[in-house]
């Protein structure tokens, strides 16, 4: 059991570090109202704001861009 924990623990750090929760969590809530559609890859998941299609990150606040 104390090995489990250490894993999903490792996880959460590993997750932690490596993205931004506030986006990932605005992305998840999204996606979870709006049924099965796929989110807007123009869209900033940071901030909101439109961007250009091709574009990998937000010009308003440079997130990275899901896509």
């Amino acid at each position: 059991m104390a090995g489990e924990v250490s894993l999903v623990l490792e996880k959460i750090d590993g997750i932690e570090s490596s993205q931004d929760l506030d986006a990932l969590i605005r992305r998840e809530v999204s996606a979870r109202k709006g049924g099965s559609r796929e989110p807007d890859p123009s869209l900033c998941p940071s901030c909101g704001e439109k961007n250009i299609a091709t574009s990998k990150f937000c010009a308003e606040c440079g997130a990275k861009l899901i896509g």
